[in-house]
This record gives structure tokens, sequence and C-alpha cells, in this order.
């Protein structure tokens, strides 16, 4: 039920999710669908084999981002990228959590491990950044009709 919720319901009930309303723009011969996010114009694998014109949402739990400064170069083709800033930090001990506003307006909310050895954080509030994850990790899940 985390890891492959099979409804919007499913991914709200246990744990903390972050959900990305869509529609598919384009649909690929590869399996794949492109669609834009926060703003970015992202491929994503076609796992509902949905058309072009149909809504659907995308869900990422906080731990499969990766969150780093702006000029920090990361260019690895398996990752997908959407930029923001830092509009909150919160310190749990083991994980700090960040809420990042992206460019769209919408704010997400990431986790990352906290290194106890190194009493400083690396972020600040404000600071602009990149999330990404490993393509693959978003799960997509039909759109709720009412």
């Amino acid at each position: 039920i985390y890891e492959r919720p099979c409804n919007l319901q499913a991914a709200s009930f246990i744990g903390q999710s972050n959900v990305f309303e869509a529609t598919v723009s384009q649909c690929h011969d590869d399996n794949t669908l492109t669609t834009d996010i926060a703003h970015t114009t992202i491929r994503l694998n076609n796992t509902l084999q949905l058309q072009p014109g149909e809504l659907f949402y995308m869900v990422l739990r906080p731990e499969d981002f990766q969150v780093w400064a702006i000029n920090e170069p990361h260019n690895d083709r398996n990752k997908i990228r959407l930029a923001g800033h830092i509009s909150a930090i919160t310190y749990q001990g083991a994980t700090v959590e960040l809420h990042v506003t992206l460019q769209s307006g919408m704010t997400i909310t990431t986790t990352a491990f906290f290194d106890e050895d190194d009493d400083t954080l690396d972020y600040r509030v404000g600071e602009a950044v990149n999330v990404e994850w490993i393509a693959g990790w978003e799960e997509l899940l039909p759109h709720a009709t009412t």
C-alpha cells in the first residue's frame, strides 16, 4: 500500500504524499508519456496506458526526493528535476524535513537524513534548490472522478 498505492485515498492513508495533478500532453511509442509538472515538461513511464488529454495524479513520497543547491551540477539522465526554493526546515532528529516551494507555487515536502557528525544544516530558508527523483519512483494514479 505504501510503495504502490492503487488510488489517491490509499496514497494518503499511510504516510505523507506529494500529489501532483497532471494532464497527458503526448504519448510515445516506448510506453512513456509527456506531461507538465510544476511548469516543467517531463517524461514518465505510462503505467496506466493513459491517452493524450487524460488527467492523472503523480505521487511521490518525501523520502523519494533528493535536494541539491541550484548550482550543484547533477547530470544523471535517470533523474527528473524540478526547481524551487526552500520555504521551511524542520529538524526531526535523524532526518530533516524540507518544504520546497516549486516554481509553480506548489509546496512539496522532502525528507533528508541529518548528518549527526556535522551540527550545521546544509540548507537555509529561501535557498534556490533543485529537487529530483529517480525516474520510475513516481506512482501514477487514475484521476478521481466525482
